[in-house]
C-alpha cells in the first residue's frame, strides 16, 4: 500500500464508526485525546452518545493530524486536505468522498454547538498510526508516524509574565536561568508559536492572521537579568520577548536590583526584542492616610511631604498623567516608534487609571489577571499567565496554559 493511501486510510478510519462495548471502552466521562503526546483541545467538548461512541469535533481531530479543513457553504460540505489527499463530508450524510471516490460511512456526522462532530474510534495499528485507550486515565493516546504540528487554539493569544532571573536568589517573582530555559524548551516541544507582542493588535482587526498556538513572552520592571539570562536563550531559539520598563530607573546599577541601560535596550531592539512603559517612576507604594496605610502611588491621592498633606484629587490626576506621559515620550525619543502598550504595576487599576492611560495614548494595557486573549478581551485589560514564580516548572506552566485554553 502506498504512503498516500495510508494517509487517506488513517483519516478515514478516524471517521468510520465501530461500536465498542461500554465495559471495554469509555467511561461516562468523555476521554481526553492526545496526538503525539500533544493534548487535543476544543471549545466544544467531546461527548459520548447513547451507542457509546466518543464524538469529537471534526476540525480539531483533522488539524491535530496535520490536515487543513475548509467549509464550503454553497455545497454544505467540509473539505479536508493534506498529504495529497482530499476528503469531503456533508453533515447528516453517510456519503464520504475520498479523492473523488464515494465511500459510505456507518454513521453520519452531526452538529453540536455549531461544530461538526464525528465519531472517534480505536484505529487498528498501521504503519502511520497506533491508538491506545488508557482506561485508568480515561484517555485515547494516538501516535502518528509523521510529525504533525498540533493546533490547540486559533485567533487567540496567550501572554506569559516574568520579572527577574537569578541563579542564586529566589523570590516570588524570581526564577533560575534553568527554569526559564525549560519553559522555552516546553514551548518549542509542544508546538507553541512565540510571536511579537505587536501581533496582539490583530486580535481586534484580523485575528485570522495570528499564527495558531500564539504565545507572547513579557517581562516587567526592566531588570538587567533580562539581558544576561533571557535574551541569549531567546535568540538561540529564534524567539522574541517584551520588557515593560520603569523608565525613570533605566541604567540604575546600584542601590537596587540592576536595571537595563539604553545601550542594552538598543542592542536587543535590533534583534527583535521590544520595550514599553511600566510607568516613569510610579512603581512604588506611598502613604494614603494618617495611619501609615499604603497603596500604589498611582492608585489614589498620596501624602505629599512637600505639601505636608494629602494631594487633592486634581493634583493626583495631574501627577499620574505626567508620569505616564513622560515614560511614553522618553521611550519614543530614545527607541523610536509608537509606544502604545503599557503594563500597570502590581496589576492594580480602576476606571480612572485606565482613562488616564488611554488619554496618554496607551491603547493596549496589560494586567496580571490570568487567561487567554481573544477579540472579546478588552484591549485595556489584557490577560497574562504568571510564569515567573520559582515553583512553576515547565510542566506546571504547560498545564496552566492548557487550563486557560480549555476554559
Amino acid at each position: 500500500m502506498g504512503k498516500r493511501h495510508l494517509k487517506i486510510l488513517t483519516l478515514v478510519v478516524f471517521i468510520i464508526v465501530i461500536q465498542i462495548p461500554a465495559n471495554r471502552a469509555y467511561s461516562k466521562t468523555p476521554p481526553d485525546i492526545y496526538i503525539n503526546r500533544n493534548p487535543i483541545l476544543s471549545e466544544v467538548k467531546p461527548y459520548i452518545d447513547r451507542q457509546y461512541r466518543s464524538m469529537v469535533p471534526l476540525r480539531v481531530i483533522s488539524e491535530g493530524l496535520g490536515f487543513d479543513v475548509r467549509w464550503d457553504a454553497s455545497q454544505n460540505a467540509v473539505t479536508i486536505t493534506g498529504n495529497g489527499s482530499e476528503i469531503i463530508l456533508k453533515p447528516g450524510s453517510q456519503d464520504c468522498y475520498v479523492n473523488g471516490k464515494l465511500k459510505k460511512l456507518e454513521s453520519a456526522p452531526v452538529y453540536r454547538n455549531n461544530r461538526m462532530m464525528v465519531p472517534l474510534r480505536f484505529i487498528a495499528e498501521t504503519i502511520d498510526a497506533t491508538v491506545h485507550f488508557k482506561q485508568e486515565e480515561n484517555l485515547i493516546d494516538i501516535t502518528v508516524g509523521t510529525q504533525v504540528q498540533p493546533i490547540y487554539y486559533r485567533d487567540k493569544v496567550v501572554v506569559l509574565l516574568y520579572h527577574h532571573i537569578d541563579p542564586n536568589v529566589t523570590s516570588n517573582s524570581t526564577i533560575s536561568p534553568e527554569t526559564f530555559k525549560s519553559h522555552l524548551d516546553m514551548l518549542v516541544e509542544r508546538g507553541f508559536n512565540v510571536i511579537p507582542i505587536e501581533y496582539i493588535k490583530m486580535l481586534y482587526h484580523d485575528p485570522s492572521k495570528i499564527p495558531p498556538n500564539a504565545v507572547v513572552i513579557t517581562f516587567d520592571d526592566g531588570y538587567e537579568s533580562f539581558y544576561t539570562y533571557a535574551y541569549p536563550e531567546l535568540i538561540n531559539r529564534n524567539m522574541v520577548a517584551t520588557n515593560f520598563l520603569i523608565v525613570g530607573r533605566i541604567g540604575n546599577k546600584t542601590g537596587e536590583i540592576p536595571k537595563l541601560d539604553w545601550e542594552q535596550l538598543k542592542e536587543m531592539q535590533e534583534h527583535g526584542m521590544s520595550f514599553y512603559s511600566h510607568t516613569y517612576d510610579s512603581h512604588a507604594y506611598g502613604e494614603i492616610g494618617l495611619w501609615g496605610t499604603k497603596a500604589p502611588v498611582f492608585a489614589m491621592p498620596i501624602y505629599r511631604e512637600d505639601l505636608g498633606r494629602l494631594e487633592t484629587d486634581g493634583e493626583y490626576l495631574a501627577r499620574v498623567f505626567a508620569d505616564f506621559e513622560k515614560a511614553k515620550l522618553i521611550l519614543e525619543s530614545e527607541l523610536g516608534g509608537e509606544r502604545d502598550m503599557f503594563a500597570i504595576p502590581y496589576g492594580w487599576y480602576n476606571q480612572r487609571i485606565l482613562k488616564l492611560a488611554e488619554q496618554v495614548g496607551y491603547r493596549y494595557i496589560f494586567s496580571v489577571n490570568s487567561g487567554i486573549n481573544d477579540k472579546h478581551t478588552k484591549a485595556t485589560k489584557l490577560l497574562r499567565i504568571n510564569g515567573g514564580h520559582p515553583e512553576i516548572t515547565a510542566e506546571t506552566l504547560e498545564k496552566e496554559i492548557f487550563k486557560v485554553v480549555a476554559y
